[in-house]
């Protein structure tokens, strides 16, 4: 699916900016708003809350070994090198499983404890089984990305790079919505898609000094030879991370 969002994206930035320049049209029937998740900025912050968060999910700790997958996350009998074991910590006050999984190597922790609420999924290694917040960790210990999960869908997703926040994705029914930022913080791309239409309704891309270089309400296409290097920059920066 983001495979798909990051080739729509990419080939309308390049119709922007190869299109002539068009009057505005007349204002769309906006979309259902998306709901505002508050999303930390920096990776320290997001694995600070996150193990806040876990603390007040177990109820009745726990230490089970339940499963061992290899480096491809398929089930296996033994530690595999490369690839990652899972544990039951606890369970929720109402008696729901409470799983963390670590990497077999280094020992150290893939993600913070998260709730799954079918039993019979327990040691399904898919994200999917999970309800909340996940949060991915390197084997070194940086928080990398994180997906709220409800009812086997992610809603909403972000990328960390260097420690910042380097991509959000938010899902609302058909529409997809991208935030891209710069290294410095600044934002990068802001785009909408519908899905079904596979059709994108805004997109707009900027500067790592917050300036316009494509798109937006009065579809504004790079006027040098520079603009268009930075907007090729942006693309690749997203496709990092949407393409995934």
């Amino acid at each position: 699916m983001k495979k798909l969002l990051t080739a729509i994206l990419t080939a309308a930035a390049f119709a922007v900016h190869a299109a002539p320049a068009k009057q505005p049209a007349p204002a769309a029937k906006k979309a259902a708003p998306v709901r505002n998740v508050a999303i930390p900025r920096t990776a320290a912050e997001l694995a600070r809350q996150s193990e806040d968060n876990a603390a007040r999910l177990i109820a009745k700790p726990a230490t089970e070994m339940l499963a061992y997958y290899d480096a491809d996350s398929r089930v296996v009998e033994q530690p595999a090198a490369g690839g990652y074991y899972r544990m039951l910590v606890g369970r929720t006050a109402d008696g729901k499983a409470v799983v963390q999984d670590f990497y077999q190597d280094s020992k150290t922790k893939q993600i913070d404890p998260a709730v799954v609420p079918d039993e019979k999924e327990i040691r399904n290694f898919s994200s999917g089984v999970a309800e909340g917040r996940i949060v991915w960790y390197s084997p070194e210990g940086e928080a990398t990305n994180f997906a709220d999960i409800h009812n086997g869908q992610a809603g909403v997703s972000g990328h960390y790079e260097d420690g910042k926040l380097a991509e959000v994705l938010r899902i609302t029914g058909n529409t997809q919505s991208v935030t891209v930022y710069h290294p410095n913080g600044k934002m990068a791309l802001s785009a909408r898609v519908n899905m079904q239409k596979k059709k994108v309704e805004s997109i707009s891309i900027f500067s790592e000094t917050g300036r316009l270089l494509l798109g937006g309400s009065k579809n504004v296409k790079p006027k040098a030879d520079a603009d268009v290097e930075a907007v090729a920059r942006v693309l690749q920066r997203f496709q990092r991370f949407g393409g995934n």
